[in-house]
């Protein structure tokens, strides 16, 4: 999917690296789908707003469960 949101701007962010880091889990549909929209938004934004004037830059995406067995993102 991120591969795809690169390959869509408008080719400036070429330097841009994406760094996924999300555990192999099994994951509800609602949960999977629920990500997706916030890692599709977080990407885009930040193509869009973070390199305005900088053409490269690294994005880092991270989904950890906390101690009391909630998952962040």
């Amino acid at each position: 999917m991120t591969e795809y949101l690169f390959k869509s701007a408008d080719g400036k962010n070429k330097n841009v690296i994406i760094k996924i880091d999300i555990p192999d889990k099994r994951l509800g549909i609602d949960t999977v789908i629920s990500l997706g929209l916030l890692i599709n938004e977080a990407v885009t934004n930040s193509l869009k707003y973070g390199f305005v004037e900088k053409y490269n830059g690294q994005i880092d995406i991270k989904l950890k469960k906390e101690s009391d067995g909630k998952n962040t993102f």
